[in-house]
């Protein structure tokens, strides 16, 4: 069954191409395209999203608010939810390396990081990986103890807080695991909002406005091993192969979509797979499409 994002993704494009997409009988064998057309090109969608930030935010719903009988401050937790800055990043210009520099540093028994050592290094970290995240069920019965110790020091607030004894500091290491290292202030409770633990997220991510910066991170993404079942459903058999990836909040350039609209315009060019002709991006209002001979347009849907 299809998702509420491929669905999507699905009519964005037939409102744009101007026919309707056909759904594939996928073949047992191997993977399959998720669409046809009239015209027996091949349509794949994926959806380029946090499953971090989609989890987390289903278990803080379930688990919003611990009220206690313990604490006498109402606790404010802020669990840091990795987003797809997070996830992939652009390669940095890592500069070529220099052989006659390396030899002369190699010879006084140095080692240089070459330029390969260092992109794969970067690779390993921002290639879409899973990252960690604190487990949320039961956490304000478990932070309990550990926030009445810091209340009790005269402690409101965990970023930057002096470890006076042996007991703040196992409380504060304690805080920080179980939190991942969230931010948690304290402040005083109100008719309405009594003493407790109220949980939420946050993101870290950096918002550049600028188009190049998701187009960076489509590249990431391409070249990252989450992109192989899109490449293997894309078969050479079809007359074009249309890649389409799907975007949501989770996308730090996502809001900057939506704000500058069609002008919302990438000028990075792409290094496609072999298996993908055409790529599309649906960015909420948005959609950006990318092909080698074209570069990028963008529309308004």
């Amino acid at each position: 069954m299809a998702s509420e994002s491929q669905e999507n993704a699905r009519a964005v494009l037939e409102r744009i191409l101007k026919r309707p997409l056909i759904d594939f009988k996928p073949d047992p064998r191997r993977p399959s395209p998720d669409y046809t057309d009239e015209h027996d090109e091949a349509f794949e969608m994926k959806r380029v999203t946090s499953e971090e930030l989609l989890r987390l935010g289903d278990q803080v719903r379930s688990e919003e608010f611990y009220a206690s009988m313990t604490l006498s401050l109402r606790w404010a937790v802020a669990i840091k939810a990795p987003t797809l800055y997070d996830k992939f990043r652009a390669m940095p210009p890592f500069p070529d390396d220099d052989e006659a520099t390396i030899a002369a540093i190699e010879t006084d028994g140095m080692r240089v990081v070459r330029k390969a050592e260092r992109e794969a290094e970067h690779r390993a970290h921002f290639a879409g990986q899973t990252r960690e995240t604190p487990r949320i069920r039961d956490l304000g019965r478990e932070l309990e103890p550990h926030l009445f110790v810091l209340e009790s020091a005269g402690i409101t607030n965990t970023r930057g807080a002096e470890w006076r004894t042996p007991e703040v500091r196992r409380a504060l290491a304690e805080v920080r695991r179980l939190t991942h290292d969230a931010i948690c202030l304290a402040h005083e409770p109100s008719e309405h909002f009594g003493p407790g633990i109220a949980i939420s997220l946050t993101g870290g991510y950096v918002r550049t406005g600028d188009p190049d910066t998701l187009a960076a991170r489509v590249h990431g993404w391409l070249d990252s091993p989450l992109s192989n079942n899109l490449r293997e459903s894309l078969w050479p058999d079809f007359t074009r192969r249309h890649g389409v990836l799907s975007f949501d909040s989770s996308e730090p350039e996502y809001q900057s979509a939506q704000d500058a609209g069609a002008t919302f315009l990438p000028t990075l060019e792409l290094d496609l797979p072999a298996e993908v002709d055409v790529l599309w991006c649906v960015v909420g209002g948005v959609l950006l499409r990318y092909a080698p001979a074209t570069g990028w347009t963008a529309h308004s849907v």
